[in-house]
């Protein structure tokens, strides 16, 4: 992982984006007081039915080329979020309250997903970004059909904050 030069400050990638097979960053507004895990916890929370379909299918493929299965987003839970702790089927790699910076890596790609916000109350955004690096063909082959459907899932998951 590797922090990079992006009009987004602080944002963290799992490599340089020359290396990357996927990578997407989008942008909603975000309320005054809102941390980074709150955020967080506010897209994954109680998502549609969809979601969990969608996870289960990605969980099957995956099983049968090596993947390992996430099951999906828990929501919120009374543990504390910390740097080096879980949270869903992340790691979570730092964390602050304008912060959250998860990754997912198996033999087959490395996920990153960094969450930013910055601006002044009232005018504060969330950034997010995901990026993906490809190890072997089956990494590949699996970032097919997750390529098209990561950005409108983010971008429903933004809608809700």
């Amino acid at each position: 992982m590797i922090e990079v030069e992006t009009p987004v400050p602080g944002t963290m990638l799992t490599a340089p984006v020359s290396l990357l097979a996927y990578h997407d960053t989008q942008n909603a507004p975000v309320a005054s007081g809102m941390t980074a895990v709150d955020a967080y916890w506010t897209m994954t929370s109680r998502l549609p039915d969809l979601y969990r379909l969608l996870f289960r299918v990605r969980d099957a493929f995956g099983s049968s080329v090596g993947i390992r299965p996430v099951g999906g987003f828990e929501g919120p839970c009374s543990r504390e979020v910390v740097s080096g702790g879980r949270v869903d089927f992340f790691d979570v790699v730092r964390v602050s309250d304008e912060r959250l910076v998860l990754s997912a890596n198996d033999h087959h790609l490395d996920v990153m997903i960094s969450i930013n916000i910055h601006g002044e109350p009232g005018a504060r955004r969330l950034h997010l970004t995901a990026s993906v690096r490809t190890h072997n063909r089956v990494g590949r082959v699996y970032m097919l059909p997750v390529r098209p459907i990561h950005r409108l899932l983010v971008a429903s998951m933004l809608r809700r904050l």
